[in-house]
């Protein structure tokens, strides 16, 4: 499964001038700004991947190879919450592109966190499935108009905690990780099954 970023956030959750008031006393110049920004972004990419989620408006595209699909022929999309599915193509073995409709060729469930399930025909030519792949186009994302709810203040309370963390470290020892603490501070509003 490969996941493409088409359309990112446009606002951090977590705006520069909030994470310096959450720092004070121990930011006092403005020349860290920028490492600061960058900060907010990194602990927001890590905390939406650890928890499976999207914090702000954003759309994503889903390849899956259709060996990737479980045996109920289900694709969970990921980072929730999602306000709609935009596309939903088969790929052929030559990569030719059918798109699929809704309620015909695959059925959505759920609310505010999708899944897509295929229907049971599958294309063949010579007794050999030709469906190599699939590509989802969707949106997502805590607190679209009227679609998704508010971002739960917890993940923008990481957010601030995460990039203390790093400044009081030093940036230069950022991992890519996220804290044993922040992770602890989120892992009960996580949507992603595997921790």
């Amino acid at each position: 499964m490969e996941i493409k970023v088409k359309t990112e956030i446009t606002t951090e959750p977590v705006t520069l001038a909030v994470q310096r008031v959450f720092m004070t006393p121990e930011v006092t110049t403005d020349g860290e700004d920028a490492m600061i920004t960058a900060m907010i972004k990194s602990a927001r990419q890590l905390i939406e991947k650890y928890c499976n989620i999207a914090m702000a408006a954003k759309v994503l595209q889903l390849y899956m190879h259709k060996d990737e699909l479980d045996e109920d022929r289900r694709i969970i999309l990921p980072y929730g919450p999602h306000k709609t599915v935009d596309s939903f193509y088969s790929i052929d073995l030559e990569g030719t592109e059918t798109a699929l409709t809704v309620d015909e060729d695959y059925y959505k469930q759920g609310n505010q966190f999708f899944e897509l399930s295929l229907a049971n025909q599958m294309a063949t030519w010579g007794g050999l499935q030709v469906i190599a792949d699939y590509r989802v186009e969707f949106a997502c994302g805590y607190g679209i108009t009227s679609y998704t709810e508010t971002l739960p203040s917890i993940f923008a309370d990481a957010i601030k905690q995460q990039v203390m963390l790093w400044y009081r470290r030093d940036y230069e020892d950022y991992q890519g990780q996220l804290s044993k603490n922040v992770m602890s501070m989120i892992q009960p509003f996580s949507r992603n099954p595997w921790i």
